[in-house]
């Protein structure tokens, strides 16, 4: 009796730890697929998002069908880039909010603006249940934009809770003294990178990057087309500890459609946290508040989640 029990037990670890998936397990080929396949999280996630689909397409008349083959292959497309579990969970946990998203009601813009609703909501991939997610969720949900809302995150007071704090286009000037270390300390997390890079391009006869005089950064910094930078005119208490924190926003990207689906590019929106002497970012304090250069969000984990080329959230 007890090896007939065993028995059992030992086929019902091995049946729930290969997962069902919404697709043929046998036809697995990507390695994306493997991964669902043999993860039992990401599996039920995968049928999830199928139910989720089809439903979707069932309420949606010709034009929205339309869309939503659109939206699914080019989210199809991003997904099977992933190299990891958690860069897969992110994914589907995106694309579930966006379909469930689309299904709920829209606000209006107010006239005159961009309609958000042709683009859909913004919403919670982490943070719901917490205040100030909710209470930013709830902003941008009620801003009207100018641009397309991967774009065009308007600055304002409408949603109680929230203060206008003043940004300010930094000029090239402003910028130089810091823009190699952050510049660098962005792409790569090494601050001093940049030094190595230019000597490296001065062997090879190729114009440096940045530049070794002021002279030579600001021409650079002006043919810098996609990047501008913001700071306050007040500081900011970033995390309210009774300490001023120095904080530039570094904008990165263009806003326009690209590719044969008409996806569309955003600006990378990236706050730092300069160092006293305003020379480079302050590499622990920006790590501390903000999570990056890794790139994505921190989960409730402490791990760093990919960065989805679908829609971003917030």
């Amino acid at each position: 009796m007890k090896k007939q029990l065993f028995v059992l037990f030992s086929v019902l670890v091995a049946s729930s730890s290969v997962g069902a998936a919404s697709f043929d397990c046998k036809r697995a080929k990507t390695g994306v697929e493997k991964m669902i396949c043999s993860n039992l999280n990401l599996s039920k996630l995968d049928e999830e998002l199928s139910t989720a689909y089809r439903d979707a397409m069932d309420k949606a008349g010709q034009t929205g069908k339309a869309v939503l083959r659109k939206e699914q292959t080019a989210w199809l497309k991003s997904r099977n880039v992933c190299k990891d579990t958690l860069c897969v969970e992110v994914f589907y946990r995106t694309r579930l909010a966006m379909l469930a998203s689309a299904a709920t009601d829209r606000p209006r813009a107010q006239a005159g603006a961009v309609d958000v609703s042709a683009y859909g909501r913004f919403w919670l991939t982490y943070g719901k249940g917490v205040n100030v997610c909710e209470a930013y969720l709830e902003r941008l949900n009620q801003s009207s934009y100018e641009h397309h809302p991967k774009c065009d995150r308007p600055e304002n007071d409408e949603v109680p809770g929230f203060q206008a704090l003043d940004r300010v286009k930094l000029s090239v000037e402003q910028i130089q003294p810091f823009w190699p270390s952050v510049a660098t300390f962005l792409a790569s997390g090494k601050v001093q990178d940049w030094q190595r890079g230019d000597e490296e391009s001065r062997k090879l006869g190729v114009r440096p990057r940045f530049g070794r005089s002021v002279e030579e950064r600001l021409e650079a910094l002006r043919a810098e087309s996609t990047l501008a930078v913001y700071g306050y005119q007040k500081q900011v208490d970033i995390d309210n500890d009774g300490v001023a924190d120095s904080i530039v926003i570094w904008r990165s990207g263009n806003c326009a459609g690209f590719g044969p689906l008409d996806l569309m590019d955003y600006w990378a929106l990236i706050p730092v946290v300069l160092n006293t002497a305003g020379d480079g970012p302050d590499v622990e304090r920006t790590r501390q508040l903000f999570g990056h250069p890794s790139a994505g969000y921190r989960l409730p984990s402490g791990e760093m989640a990919g960065t989805p080329t679908s829609p971003p959230s917030v």
